[in-house]
């Protein structure tokens, strides 16, 4: 089976509230959302209807969210919300590979780690089925006017920050790998030292896949379908 398409990322979204609505890549496909709240919120943030995400605090500054439509939308934003005014940051993908289906084949995401460093470091993915997939690494972190000077990946390269200290940064990259149950990315490069989060998704396709795995989600961790 092919490696699934680069993905298309929509210019990053920031805001100062109580919500963010994440610009999305125009098209109907399948899309994904990863988000920077400043503060602890993963208890009171929330995705919309009709996507599956969830959210996780490593430190009080700084909550990482990650959701997937749960279906192919033509949506050209989705909007999170939390309690309290705080900073955010984000940016929108669209999968635009047509053979990626989440009903049959959803992301598999890796267990979020914490750290302050400047070499943000995502997790291994291990127990893949063995497939071609498009791995994202991500990275968040608590400080606007941080910027990324080496991405871990060749692939859709992109970085939001807010400009602003407090604030939030978000950056992804991404690489296509054939036949492997397991991947260990490489390291993000901050200019400084921050409190943040990294994370590995994985993306695979999904029709072909239908008929040697059962259509379930396979997941390193719980989402929540809201």
């Amino acid at each position: 089976m092919p490696v699934p398409d680069a993905f298309d990322v929509a210019s990053g979204s920031n805001s100062s509230g109580t919500s963010l609505a994440i610009t999305l890549p125009a098209g109907t496909n399948f899309k994904m959302a990863v988000i920077c709240i400043d503060g602890g919120h993963a208890a009171n943030a929330a995705w919309p209807s009709g996507w599956t995400g969830s959210f996780t605090d490593r430190f009080t500054n700084c909550t990482y969210g990650f959701a997937f439509s749960d279906a192919a939308i033509a949506d050209t934003s989705v909007t999170v919300t939390w309690t309290g005014t705080e900073r955010a940051n984000a940016l929108g993908i669209r999968v635009s590979d047509t053979d990626v289906d989440f009903t049959v084949n959803p992301p598999i995401e890796g267990t979020e780690f914490g750290a302050s460093t400047s070499t943000p470091d995502p997790p291994d993915l291990t127990g893949l089925p063995s497939d071609d997939y498009r791995v994202m690494a991500v990275a968040v972190w608590n400080d606007g006017t941080t910027s990324v000077t080496a991405y871990p990946e060749a692939d859709n390269n992109d970085t939001q920050v807010d400009g602003f200290s407090p604030g939030t940064g978000v950056a992804i990259a991404t690489v296509g790998q054939t036949s492997i149950t397991s991947y260990n990315p490489g390291t993000f490069t901050l200019d400084a030292t921050e409190q943040g989060v990294t994370n590995t998704i994985a993306i695979r396709e999904g029709a072909a896949a239908a008929a040697v795995y059962p259509p379930f989600p396979r997941r390193q961790n719980t989402l929540v379908r809201m």
